[in-house]
């Protein structure tokens, strides 16, 4: 080991193929992560180096005590090369052979040989598939090299060969390690039931497992388990320590993680070796110059980056001419020249060609600390948090949090932490100040469901402004063109000269990106109603006759409704139908009452469909207005247990109870529901759900005075107008209707309109009718229809309204708004919007009063 005496002496310098694992010291016998890096020794004096001695490979240095094992660099690189070709050369001889394949993996992981293992294992995996200790040990070697996954993989097909304990035990670690100590549990049954001491790690590991879930109650189980096996383990130290963590955090479920759980990862150069001086004294400013100049410019040339996904499948990128895989949640380390660093997709994830500039001041650089974070796909949400670490019995500043989205590129100062958690604690005085820490991370992971992805991109919008979330939302519609939650968000703030600039690289993708289409064609009758809009999806249609989706976008586009409905129903009835215009077929069966054709191309279109939410969720509305509630109910539970998390269906289920007279039922699965997420997100997660949804519950069931009472602390807008407009208290809602987006808003006018009119207020009926008239108006020619039916430019019929293409809650407002403005048309409109009220969402009962018959 290097020595320095009042700075004099040797030390190591630099750090260049770092490899880390979890071990134990064989000095201090402490448990850490272990390192292994070349590096040279230099000889210092007041540290400063002044020429090198020797190149070294150091081995498992301890990060305690330091002390580690050290073999000369240019030995270790012959020993690597030496051993490998040999054993190489043996088992290409004889792939078949148990004992050569074992010593060659064997000598791979003891010198720490990860590319070259890599390389080889799929392929002994393959020669030997039949035998478990072959498969078991190179599932070890992937582990102890930080590839879990492929080790999970080896672990299992082991177990399939032969159920031993080695394989069970083997698999339950890497489960646990990569955070499964649920699917880990079931494993380790013999442990417990064979009370076998050996087994005895498997199941602290998972005690730890546990913990660093922050499932204590479990953790205390396996523990007690543990106990049972070995009564003495008990008077272990950190066995004790275990105990009295989870003892502690019971209640708060507050996630620990142990460092025996870390996993292994290679690490490129963790710095530059200095140019050594020739002289001292008159000449050590020289020194120190020349090797802050070459510092700076081995900085330069191996500088770290991060690269992170937005998107929810994996996709691959090459940055410079190196490939690298990017998988949503993770952050990939690169090291490149800092420059212009050029990007483009390797696979047929639509990301486009592009550059960016990674810098850094040449005679700041060496004391700089920055961190450049390059998302490709633009669509990753960044999070960056400060926290403040006090002494025990100090307060500690409040934290804070600021998000990132929407750029190819975002650059970050002065970081402590690096896509890892902030640590529990910090050794510090009793009598220093609060200490603050930074660091960047991707935002957590919510799932993939709608409300998870509207979740992120109101937040962002919240937390970082509307540019960046919209910013994200487009650069993800472009890479998934069918993401109804992105467009959606687009649509609902962004200008038409916006929409058409977001949606215009998407036009000419193939397949069709039918939903991009409809919002182009929408935003484009706003912005340019003079714009041949038939003629354009005419060219489209002739460049690519027969294709469905072209034909629903051309019927959408024709001037003419019984044009655009023959093309309709051409894409309903080819032999690959598109899901869009049996939608439409089903919308306007239903407008025209036609209510077992409406569920009918609503099945039809789930079909066409099978994995698109928006259709499902389409043919359940259309079986809720058929009162088919069993049917309704049973589709609704299947999208349940696919998307679990998506709270959307589980309202849509206590509407179904309520059509039903099943309140009671409705009530013991708000329960169920509000107890499984207290369990598995926390307390307050669990009570602000379970008002979420007893909120709706009270409203579906006409619970007015307790909707009033679940509301009065809800910060949601929509909740203070539902309140207002319930209360009577039209002019406070009115001042509300700003807060609204373009398609909410004009829900909200018209809402103000039918509830002025049931109140007699003749002037803000008149006002709120003027509003919703502009509205219409600046919507699509369906929405100008209505609005002319509304003002009565145009007169009203049953197959004008069957014509118009309108949402249904929207739908039904303007049937009202209509009936109310113009009592003759009511024995057309009124039936129309009865049968679209199935839905019992604000402002159901309000609509029920509107349509009821007078005397």
């Amino acid at each position: 080991m290097p020595a320095v005496y009042n700075g004099i002496g040797t030390w190591y310098y630099g750090k260049h193929n770092r490899f880390e694992h979890p071990g134990q010291c064989e000095n201090c016998k402490r448990g850490g992560m272990l390192a292994s890096y070349d590096t040279t020794e230099y000889f210092v004096v007041l540290f400063i180096p002044l020429f090198p001695i020797r190149k070294r490979r150091v081995i498992d240095e301890c990060p305690a005590c330091h002390k580690h094992r050290v073999i000369p660099l240019k030995e270790w690189l012959e020993l690597r090369t030496k051993t490998f070709a040999e054993l190489e050369a043996k088992y290409l001889q004889d792939r078949t052979s148990v004992d050569t394949a074992r010593e060659l993996i064997r000598a791979l992981a003891g010198l720490q040989d990860a590319a070259r293992f890599r390389k080889r294992a799929p392929h002994i995996a393959q020669a030997l598939s039949g035998n478990e200790e072959i498969l078991r040990l190179l599932g070890g070697v992937y582990a102890y090299f930080g590839d879990q996954a492929e080790a999970e993989d080896l672990f299992r097909k082991a177990l399939a060969i032969s159920d031993t304990p080695a394989s069970r035990e083997r698999l339950a670690e890497s489960l646990v390690r990569q955070g499964k100590p649920e699917a880990a549990e079931p494993l380790l049954q013999h442990v417990v039931s064979q009370k076998a001491q050996d087994g005895l790690w498997c199941l602290i590991l998972l005690a730890e497992g546990y913990q660093a879930k922050g499932l204590h109650d479990q953790a205390l189980h396996v523990l007690d388990q543990c106990q049972a096996i070995l009564p003495a383990v008990a008077n272990d130290k950190a066995f004790r320590r275990l105990r009295k963590l989870s003892e502690k955090n019971r209640i708060s479920r507050k996630p620990v993680k142990s460092s025996a759980l870390s996993t292994n990862s290679r690490v490129g150069d963790a710095g530059a070796g200095l140019i050594l001086a020739r002289y001292v004294g008159p000449a050590l400013g020289a020194v120190l110059l020349t090797a802050y100049l070459v510092a700076s410019y081995h900085q330069g040339r191996a500088r770290d980056i991060y690269l992170v996904s937005g998107l929810e499948q994996p996709y691959r990128v090459r940055c410079n001419g190196v490939e690298y895989t990017l998988a949503p949640g993770r952050a990939e380390t690169a090291t490149v020249d800092e420059g212009s660093l050029s990007i483009e997709a390797v696979d047929a994830t639509p990301i486009p060609a592009q550059a960016v500039t990674i810098a850094t001041p040449f005679w700041r650089r060496i004391f700089l600390n920055r961190t450049f974070v390059v998302n490709p796909d633009r669509a990753a949400v960044l999070v960056w948090q400060k926290t403040y670490y006090a002494p025990e019995g100090k307060d500690a500043p409040e934290g804070e949090t600021r998000l990132f989205a929407g750029a190819p590129l975002h650059e970050f100062r002065g970081l402590d932490y690096r896509f890892e958690d902030f640590p529990e604690s910090l050794h510090m005085s009793s009598n220093s100040g609060a200490v603050a820490r930074e660091r960047v991370t991707l935002f957590p992971s919510k799932g993939n469901g709608p409300t998870a992805q509207w979740f992120l991109l109101t937040t962002v919008e919240r937390l970082a402004g509307l540019e960046p979330a919209a910013n994200a939302a487009a650069a993800f519609l472009s890479c998934v063109p069918d993401s109804y939650i992105h467009l959606r968000f687009l649509e609902d703030r962004l200008d038409d000269a916006q929409m058409l600039k977001a949606l215009t690289p998407v036009l000419d993708r193939k397949p069709v990106a039918v939903s991009c289409h409809i919002a182009y064609q929408q935003a484009r009758e706003r912005a340019t109603p003079d714009w041949d809009l038939a003629g354009e999806y005419r060219k489209r249609l002739d460049a690519d006759p027969g294709n469905p989706d072209l034909l629903y976008l051309a019927g959408r586009a024709m001037a003419s409704p019984q044009d655009g409905l023959a093309l309709m129903r051409q894409a309903a009835e080819s032999p690959t139908p598109t899901p869009f215009a049996l939608q439409y077929l089903a919308t306007r069966a239903l407008y025209a009452g036609d209510l077992r054709a409406a569920v009918a191309n609503s099945a039809r279109a789930c079909t066409a469909a099978p994995d698109n939410a928006r259709f499902t969720a389409h043919l359940i509305r259309s079986l809720l207005a058929a009162g088919q509630y069993d049917e309704a109910a049973r589709g609704i539970q299947e999208c349940t247990k696919a998307q679990p998390k998506d709270w959307a269906w589980q309202a849509m289920y206590l509407q179904c109870c309520v059509l039903q007279k099943r309140v009671a039922e409705a009530q013991s699965t708000v329960d169920r529901l509000a107890q499984d997420a207290e369990q598995q997100s926390g307390a307050e997660y669990g009570k602000a759900l379970r008002t979420s949804l007893e909120t709706r519950l009270a409203y579906y069931a006409g619970d007015f005075e307790r909707f009033k009472t679940l509301t009065a602390a809800s910060e949601d807008p929509d909740d203070a107008f539902a309140v207002a407009v319930t209360n009577g208290d039209l002019p406070a809602a009115a001042k509300m209707l700003d807060q609204f987006q373009r398609g909410d808003k004009l829900e909200a006018a018209l809402t103000l309109y039918v509830a002025a009119k049931l109140r007699a207020e003749a002037a803000l009926a008149k006002e709120f009718l003027d509003k919703s008239v502009e509205l219409l108006r600046a919507q699509s020619p369906s929405g100008r229809t209505a609005a002319d039916m509304l003002c009565g430019a145009v007169p009203v019929d049953a197959e004008t309204v069957a014509n118009l293409r309108l949402g249904h809650e929207t739908m039904r407002l303007v049937m009202v708004a209509i009936g109310q403005a113009r009592p003759e048309c009511r024995p057309v409109c009124f039936p129309v919007a009865q049968r679209l009220n199935f839905w019992l969402e604000f402002p159901h009962h309000l609509l029920v009063a509107a349509t009821r018959p007078t005397l």
